[in-house]
């Protein structure tokens, strides 16, 4: 954030739907019971509440990917020319976490069990390994450019 161009208008917008976002998260997922009992305290339907918290996230990875794109745009200039490579990996990473996010909205993954879990909550585990090897691939490619 501290390189974007906080002046436009398309930035600002976006980041106070994605400041919004954030806010309800906790909210959302608090509405998740991953298969405890806390269904029944729950005001939203288990599956209601799980979709809504996947479209919340994927909507807050989209809106970064956003950004980190704004970062990319070379003629902007905003990073060094050297750093663009790994802002487009992360950009790039960014838009799988999220459509991970959208896809784990359709019926099939909230019927299908693994183990008693719903694959959409494995789904939503799986991102975090995403980006994690996104960014060991970057350290990776820059040893390599370096050696």
């Amino acid at each position: 954030m501290s390189v974007l161009p906080v002046e436009t208008g398309r930035t600002r917008s976006l980041n106070t739907i994605m400041l919004f976002l954030v806010a309800i998260e906790p909210y959302l997922f608090n509405q998740l019971s991953f298969g405890l009992n806390g269904v029944a305290s729950s005001p939203l339907p288990q599956d209601a509440a799980s979709a809504t918290y996947g479209l919340d996230l994927g909507a807050i990875w989209i809106i970064l990917a956003a950004f980190t794109h704004v970062l990319t745009i070379e003629e902007r200039n905003l990073v060094a020319p050297d750093l663009v490579h790994k802002y487009r990996l992360m950009r790039n990473l960014e838009i799988i976490v999220a459509a991970i996010f959208f896809v784990s909205l359709l019926p099939p993954f909230w019927t299908t069990l693994i183990g008693g879990t719903s694959l959409r909550y494995v789904l939503w585990g799986l991102t975090f390994f995403v980006r994690r090897t996104g960014n060991l691939y970057s350290r990776l490619v820059s040893k390599k450019t370096k050696s």
